[in-house]
């Protein structure tokens, strides 16, 4: 996230995907899935709303989610075969301006190898990593489209319970880090998803933004599907 990268690196950069099919699937989310959570950077904090409905587009079945702060607004297109995110609009919301910036893909012949997926920017890969073979995944190579020097992994770290105010759920805890050299020296983020389908997300920590910038919390208040 800034609040929506890593929700945001993960929920705040826009995020286009190119998945292998066998690394990503459609995890089947709920239409009408709404899911609140609370943000938690330095002392404060403030809900942050996710809500998913699934429609047809041209013969096209996508989801469109729709992720609500009081700093960011995102709004996400995504393929459900191959659960590649096809548009997203970002608003930025600060006092003295607000700024949005939209991500279209026009034409894309991105091919990734099994084991890896392919990203032009990062937004959203909250719902995509829901996507995830979570019963025998081990790991996941995330690759940059506009840089063959960027690189980060996902990697399964253990079953757990997370305690929340919408109860007790039982969690799969992922990592995510940079690959390469600097990854033993950057730090990583810890995501937790609920064990059971379609594995929304839980629990987010990792940092705000780039090295230096503060740690954050998400966690999940309430689960509720119309």
């Amino acid at each position: 996230m800034r609040v929506i990268l890593v929700f945001l690196f993960l929920f705040l950069f826009p995020l286009m995907c190119y998945p292998d099919s066998p690394s990503i699937t459609d995890p089947c989310i709920p239409d009408g899935e709404t899911i609140i959570y609370v943000v938690t950077s330095g002392s404060e904090t403030y809900p942050l709303v996710l809500h998913t409905v699934q429609l047809t587009d041209n013969e096209r079945k996508v989801y469109e989610t729709t992720i609500e702060t009081k700093k960011e607004d995102t709004f996400l297109r995504i393929d459900r075969k191959s659960m590649e995110v096809i548009y997203s609009r970002i608003t930025k919301k600060d006092p003295d301006f607000v700024v949005e910036t939209q991500t279209k893909v026009i034409k894309s012949r991105i091919a990734a190898k099994p084991g890896e997926i392919v990203v032009i920017d990062f937004s959203g890969i909250q719902q995509i990593l829901r996507g995830l073979p979570f019963e025998k995944f081990q790991r996941l190579i995330i690759k940059f489209a506009r840089s063959d020097d960027f690189a980060m992994s996902v990697k399964m770290k253990k079953e757990t319970t997370i305690k929340t105010e919408a109860g007790e759920i039982p969690c799969y805890e992922i990592e995510l880090g940079m690959e390469g050299f600097w990854g033993a020296f950057l730090p990583k983020t810890h995501i937790w998803y609920s064990v059971h389908a379609p594995h929304y997300l839980v629990q987010y920590k990792g940092q705000e933004g780039p090295p230096g910038s503060p740690k954050i919390t998400i966690l999940l208040s309430k689960y509720e599907c119309k």
